[in-house]
């Protein structure tokens, strides 16, 4: 009971403080890393449960800027070697 309350408290301040600062995409990255890591470490998990060879994984943000500007903020990441199979439920994970 007390692992659900603590969740519980730590969902509410993370969607306090993402309202709050929403204006800093950088400090909401960061905010939303533990969600971050879940997920892509379910792509991972899919991906090499399904024999897609996972080998890189990464949760660390990265700005990608194109001519110059900012076009977007990569969260995270999973590369892996793809077949037909496994492709569509690592997408999917």
């Amino acid at each position: 009971m007390k692992q659900r309350a603590t969740f519980f408290v730590w969902l509410l301040f993370t969607l306090c403080l993402s309202e709050a600062f929403k204006f800093d995409t950088m400090f909401y990255t960061w905010l939303t890393l533990p969600g971050t890591a879940l997920h892509e470490s379910a792509h991972y998990f899919v991906a090499w449960l399904l024999g897609g060879e996972p080998f890189g994984f990464s949760v660390i943000p990265q700005k990608l800027y194109i001519e110059g500007e900012l076009a977007a903020i990569l969260q995270g990441h999973v590369l892996f070697h793809i077949t037909d199979v496994d492709a569509a439920a690592s997408a999917l994970a």
